[in-house]
């Protein structure tokens, strides 16, 4: 647990550990687990809560940066897609001035014959 608590605190390794954690974490019985974690200073599950609590607080970091970083890339999308809108509409207005253009064109000589 603590590897996966040090790998857990660097981004790079980030989804390493959790991987990790969704492995290891059920496959111990409580007793297992808690016996890992005794140290002859403090009791096994305090010191297991915070190797725990170290885990979550960059685990809720992780999971900040990763909703950031895909509001941004929405925001991107959203750019994207109203440029792509705006040129399809300009080509759009062209095609038909162009086709006015010809109408009148076509129009005038009409009118000239009779």
């Amino acid at each position: 647990m603590k590897i996966i608590r040090n790998l857990n605190s660097k981004y790079e390794y980030s989804q390493v550990a959790q991987h990790l954690l969704a492995e290891v974490l059920p496959s111990f019985e409580h007793d297992e687990f808690l016996k890992d974690f005794e140290t002859k200073e403090g009791s096994a599950v305090q010191d297991l809560r915070k190797v725990l609590e170290g885990t979550l607080i960059y685990q809720d970091r992780h999971y900040n940066r990763a909703d950031r970083f895909l509001k941004t890339s929405y925001f991107i999308d959203h750019t994207i897609n109203q440029m792509t809108l705006q040129e399809e509409k300009d080509q759009l207005i062209t095609q038909s001035k162009r086709a006015n253009a010809g109408k009148h064109a076509s129009g005038d000589s009409l009118s000239k014959r009779q």
